[in-house]
């Protein structure tokens, strides 16, 4: 299943995935909402690519017991308590061509650059962006 091209702005959670496997989370903006962005619980080889979270009351990401998805090319602004947590084993980066995530509580030279970001409780992005959209 695909979400793409969408817009959740001023909910509790932007957007609850759980106990999915294969869904595409893409070019979709989630802002405003009061507890999470995105919240993924039981939840494996999903991609989540190209998405703005923004604002977003607890984290822009939580995933809680997933595994194996992949998180890139996305940008994380101003999450109140946190940008993401991950208490699994995700992929939060492609590889250094293809980079990770633009994060706006980590300064980084270069797009991508090399200086890791740590997500709580578990998982890194390798290769963050020093600019949002820097893969473009």
């Amino acid at each position: 299943a695909d979400v793409t091209g969408n817009t959740a702005i001023g909910n509790s959670q932007g957007v609850f995935i759980q106990s999915s496997k294969g869904i595409a989370l893409k070019d979709n903006s989630i802002n405003s909402n009061d507890h999470y962005g995105l919240r993924m619980s039981d939840s494996s080889l999903c991609n989540v690519t190209d998405n703005r979270f923004a604002m977003n009351g607890i984290t822009g990401v939580n995933l809680v017991d997933c595994s194996s998805n992949y998180l890139y090319h996305n940008i994380f602004i101003d999450n109140t308590v946190q940008n993401a947590a991950d208490n699994g084993n995700n992929r939060w980066d492609a590889g250094p061509k293809v980079g990770g995530n633009y994060w706006s509580d980590h300064t980084v030279q270069g797009n991508p650059g090399n200086k890791p970001r740590s997500i709580p409780s578990s998982g890194v992005d390798r290769y963050p962006f020093q600019k949002p959209n820097g893969w473009r």
